[in-house]
């Protein structure tokens, strides 16, 4: 039976409700929220309350089915993705339904991913971790990143991280996207098309 109420009603598509469900609670106090942790209990979860809105936050952990079968649920007007790809809905009809994401929502933690591993590739680290587990102490040869060039294909909220940090470390940072249109932290834009002349 499903809850009364006279407000916005959410199902959230997530395998760890508890994650935010606090917050949620206390940041929203009108809304009525209702936890789908698996693809088994979407239906039961979106009968409870028969949702507006759908928040949908696909992982590899937690089946594509789950969402699929939230966002063909009745009545559902929109539905807000938690991340920024929402190609997984493609087999769905979305006519009369708004789509959003999130996109952007984690490109400082990618962006970081990447500076680390320009950091651990330039300075040997993983030579220096086989080295050490070998309990072998010689030094390797080192050229600081400052001064080299990177070239950043896709200028969007990571790509633009990505050469802001480059910038910090000194690097010449060069980048190409579809209008090679001017980006802060980038000395020279390329079209994709164009990429040959970098």
């Amino acid at each position: 039976m499903a809850k009364e109420h006279n407000g916005t009603a959410v199902l959230v598509v997530w395998d760890r409700p508890s994650d935010f469900s606090g917050l949620l609670a206390r940041r929203f106090p009108d809304v009525v929220f209702e936890y789908a942790s698996s693809v088994e209990n979407v239906n039961a979860a979106a009968a409870r309350i028969r949702p507006d809105i759908v928040f949908s936050i696909k992982h590899e952990r937690f089946p594509i089915e789950s969402h699929l079968a939230a966002a063909r649920l009745p009545g559902v007007r929109w539905i807000q993705v938690g991340g920024s790809g929402y190609e997984h809905l493609a087999p769905v009809d979305l006519s009369g339904i708004t789509v959003t994401n999130a996109a952007g929502v984690l490109a400082r933690f990618l962006a970081e991913t990447v500076t680390g591993v320009m950091l651990a590739w330039n300075g040997q680290l993983y030579r220096y971790r086989d080295q050490q587990r070998e309990a072998l102490w010689r030094p390797l040869p080192f050229t600081p990143l400052c001064d080299k060039t990177l070239l950043v294909i896709g200028t969007g909220s990571i790509g633009r991280r990505v050469a802001d940090n480059a910038g910090s470390l000194g690097m010449r940072v060069l980048g190409a996207n579809r209008s090679a249109r001017d980006e802060n932290a980038i000395d020279a834009m390329y079209t994709l098309a164009d990429m040959s002349q970098a």
